[in-house]
């Protein structure tokens, strides 16, 4: 990967990374095209930064504080016209490649654009219960947008808005032990940035959400169409939803210098 500025049309790729040493050959394989690269790291301990450098990326790291700073400074160390953000669990496709190449090379029009997204849950695609297209901003003009919030970060932008057709394929769980892990890190991650805000979590937010959840996933989004994966997944997202309100009401309660008791 190399980058002329004098090149109009140019394109960075903008990814952060913790312990994503299994899956970044795979992510970088799909942008290869692109002219450059940026990784932030947050203090991987599996090589993920040296495999990076490997790749040709230019690798910074910074301890991970919330999701909207990390991708905002991988942003801000972007050098071409257009940056493409892309976790190191998702490729682009071939049919998203062309119509990114085509928007490189045109002059005005929007200045942000979504992308439809192929979640492939435990390696099989999820087509209903909310799940496709799952559209999601991902490519834009560079100084044009950042992120916005702390639990679930949000692309803001200025300009028009465009939609491109083909998807980004995003490898969301490889395993069980795999959606455990993220899981666990995640949720706990959500209940720290709610509690750090002032939120709190009911007994009707450990118990009636989550099951209200399932049931909009499964049912009214129709997830049972997918089979027994749309079970699994409108089942882990159940356990997902329970334990960032679990998790939420047991800081909340230490903090009054009580034990919670379940």
């Amino acid at each position: 990967m190399g980058l002329s500025m004098e090149t109009k049309g140019t394109l960075s790729v903008v990814t952060i990374t913790l312990n994503e040493a299994h899956r970044l050959e795979q992510c970088y394989r799909s942008i290869a095209w692109a002219d450059e690269w940026v990784v932030v790291d947050s203090g991987s301990s599996d090589g993920t930064p040296e495999l990076a450098r490997q790749l040709g990326a230019r690798v910074y790291e910074r301890p991970f504080d919330n999701f909207s700073n990390q991708w905002n400074y991988a942003g801000e160390q972007a050098r071409g016209d257009w940056v493409l953000v892309l976790a190191a669990d998702e490729e682009v496709s071939v049919g998203l490649r062309l119509e990114i190449e085509a928007v490189l090379g045109t002059e005005g029009g929007p200045t942000c654009y979504a992308t439809p997204r192929k979640n492939l849950h435990f390696g099989r695609w999820l087509r209903y219960g909310g799940q496709y297209p799952d559209w999601s901003l991902r490519l834009f003009r560079r100084g044009t947008a950042h992120w916005v919030g702390d639990i679930h970060e949000q692309l803001a932008y200025t300009g028009a808005l465009g939609r491109l057709r083909h998807p980004i394929i995003h490898h969301s769980f490889l395993s069980l032990s795999d959606w455990i892990q993220k899981m666990d890190r995640q949720t706990s991650q959500e209940a720290r940035f709610a509690f750090e805000a002032g939120g709190r979590a009911s007994w009707l937010d450990v118990t009636v959400r989550p099951l209200f959840w399932f049931v909009r996933m499964y049912v009214a989004r129709r997830g049972f169409l997918d089979g027994r994966p749309g079970l699994v997944h409108s089942m882990c997202t159940f356990v997902c939803i329970f334990f960032r309100h679990a998790k939420l009401r047991e800081l909340y309660t230490e903090r009054e210098g009580g034990t919670t008791k379940w």
